[in-house]
């Protein structure tokens, strides 16, 4: 099952972006557990890539946007390609100010320190 839904419907949903509860939106679309994905090491655009693939697999992206605090963000979809990849491409709704933003505004971005996503249940 994919998720591949916009912020707005997130809410929609019943699903706050202020406050994300991992539980809840595991169980609102058929999710299970968490994967690790490995940055450490990766430029920011080589992690960006790697949102990129989990993204096109339908699965939304938990990432940690800096390394100086616990700021998490779901990265909902990316635009454009991958060739000059950028993190103004991807839209990401930030738990700080409770709305879909690009990821480059979003509260403290520094780069990605870790990414983590859903897997759909079953699979």
């Amino acid at each position: 099952m994919c998720v591949k839904q916009s912020p707005k419907k997130l809410q929609a949903d019943g699903i706050k972006l202020d406050f994300a509860n991992w539980s809840k939106i595991a169980t609102t679309y058929g999710f299970e557990e968490f994967k690790d994905v490995s940055v450490t090491g990766l430029s920011t655009s080589k992690a960006l890539l790697k949102v990129v693939d989990i993204l096109r697999d339908g699965n939304p992206v938990i990432a940690k946007i800096n390394n100086t605090d616990d700021h998490w963000v779901v990265i909902t979809s990316y635009s454009g390609n991958t060739t000059e990849i950028s993190a103004s491409q991807f839209t990401c709704a930030d738990p700080w100010t409770g709305k879909p933003v690009d990821l480059n505004n979003a509260t403290n971005y520094k780069g990605i320190y870790v990414l983590k996503y859903l897997y759909p249940q079953n699979k």
